[in-house]
């Protein structure tokens, strides 16, 4: 096990993480700023502002404990490098939904039918587990090779898969 600084892609992909804590901290803000207008504005009471006090507090608390593990990782500036074998590798043809078009009867394209469009997909199998990756990485890595695994310290959050250096 290996450590290295965070890439500006590692860093990007920390930070797209925390959306989550954002957004739900933003829903309680929201939910409580309703409640408040409502209470004022419809009901005519009127309610001084520190009601707003714990629904902000709330809201914070919400988007830290969310986030707290994503934070660290950016602050501590450090990923943790697993090499792992990569057992077997797999392709497979991925179709879209709803992607053919027309009536056919023979299943084949005429007029009236455009085919299914479909995607291929790459995947290496690990440890029982199957990772997708790109197909540039999978024609570079040959069945029972070492791939790097690039894990975020705190959070681990996978970071990525790359080719293993011959020289480490």
């Amino acid at each position: 096990m290996k450590k290295r600084k965070l890439t500006p892609p590692d860093r990007k992909k920390l930070k797209y993480a925390t959306r989550t804590g954002y957004a739900f901290g933003g829903l309680i803000i929201i939910a409580t700023l309703a409640t408040y207008l409502i209470i004022v504005f419809a009901l005519n009471k009127t309610v001084p502002l520190y009601f707003f006090l714990p629904g902000l507090a709330l809201a914070l608390l919400t988007g830290w404990l969310i986030n707290r593990k994503w934070w660290t990782d950016l602050k501590i500036n450090e990923k943790i490098i697993i090499n792992k074998k990569a057992a077997k590798k797999e392709s497979v043809e991925s179709y879209a939904a709803g992607s053919s078009v027309g009536i056919s009867t023979s299943g084949k394209k005429s007029p009236l039918y455009s085919g299914r469009s479909s995607k291929m997909k790459y995947f290496f199998i690990i440890e029982n587990t199957r990772y997708e990756v790109d197909q540039q990485l999978w024609n570079d890595v040959q069945e029972n090779e070492t791939v790097e695994f690039h894990y975020a310290s705190k959070s681990n959050d996978l970071l990525g898969i790359y080719k293993r250096n011959k020289s480490q």
